[in-house]
C-alpha cells in the first residue's frame, strides 16, 4: 500500500538543477536538433535567439510554429527537449531511479 501511495504522490516540479544541467549548457529540441537553446537559470528558463522562455513555453511555440500543432494544446515541455540524446523527462526518471538504488 505504501508503494501505491508513494507512486501517487505528486512529484516536485522539474528543474535544471534537479537534472544536473548547469547554466550555460545547451539543450536540443526533440524533433529538430538544429534548434538549440541555452539554459539560463537553475529552474526552467531557456534562451533561444536572445529571447527568454520557460521550457514549456518554448516547446509550445516551436510545436505550434514549426510543426503546426494546436496552439491551445497542453504539453509537458520537458518531454520535448533533450540533453545528450535523452529527453529531459526521461533524464529525470533516470536520476530518480539512481537515487532510489
Amino acid at each position: 500500500e505504501q508503494e501505491i501511495a508513494e507512486s501517487r504522490t505528486k512529484r516536485s516540479n522539474n528543474s535544471f538543477k534537479l537534472l544536473r544541467i548547469n547554466i550555460g549548457e545547451e539543450v536540443s529540441f526533440l524533433y529538430d536538433d538544429t534548434i538549440v537553446a541555452t539554459v539560463i537559470d537553475n529552474k526552467n528558463k531557456l534562451n533561444l535567439d536572445g529571447v527568454i522562455y520557460s521550457v514549456t513555453g518554448l516547446a509550445k511555440k516551436i510545436l505550434f510554429e514549426k510543426f503546426n500543432w494546436a496552439e491551445n494544446l497542453h504539453v509537458n515541455g520537458w518531454r520535448f527537449f533533450t540533453k545528450d540524446g535523452v529527453s529531459l523527462s526521461d533524464l529525470r526518471d533516470q536520476i530518480e531511479n539512481e537515487e532510489e538504488n
